[in-house]
């Protein structure tokens, strides 16, 4: 079993009085004994009610250079968070819309500029937009190089 910090649950060697993760103490100052939690695993992360925690903490990690990992973890924008998933009929009414070739770019172009868009629906047309980047500047690139190619062909066959 190995032991690990009661406040942030990160792992604590046998002889450590402080964790080294979030600086927590681990000897009871009353009974000058450790504190320290023994379980084979942590639980669960502690759950604060308090939003002031968060910012110390966030503070404290600014702070401190040798913590190298986030303890609070970033939280999706509500916007993101309560974002309804988008049905199988209305992806199959987008994939009907992206095949008619003028409309598609146009869609592309309004769905991924538009921030009332569903999240998912403004990604996937983010991406589909730079794909068809890609795929336009690589068919320039092959067209030019095929008629390099052709045009030294013609010019080396020229009869006398």
């Amino acid at each position: 079993m190995g032991k690990y910090c009661p406040n942030c649950y990160a792992g604590v060697g046998d002889d450590d009085q402080v964790c080294s993760n979030c600086g927590a103490s681990l000897i009871d100052n009353n009974k000058s004994t450790e504190i320290a939690l023994e379980a084979e695993a942590p639980l669960a992360e502690p759950i604060m009610e308090d939003a002031s925690w968060e910012n110390d903490k966030q503070t404290d990690e600014k702070t401190d250079s040798y913590n190298t990992t986030s303890a609070v973890s970033p939280k999706p924008s509500k916007k993101e968070e309560m974002s309804p998933v988008l049905s199988l009929g209305e992806w199959m009414l987008t994939l009907l819309l992206l095949i008619i070739p003028i409309v598609n770019l146009v869609m592309l172009i309004i769905w991924s500029a538009d921030s009332g868009t569903n999240p998912s629906k403004r990604h996937f047309a983010q991406a589909q937009l730079i794909f068809m980047g890609i795929g336009i500047v690589l068919s320039i690139i092959f067209s030019l190089l095929f008629a390099a190619i052709f045009v030294s062909t013609m010019g080396s066959m020229m009869y006398y």
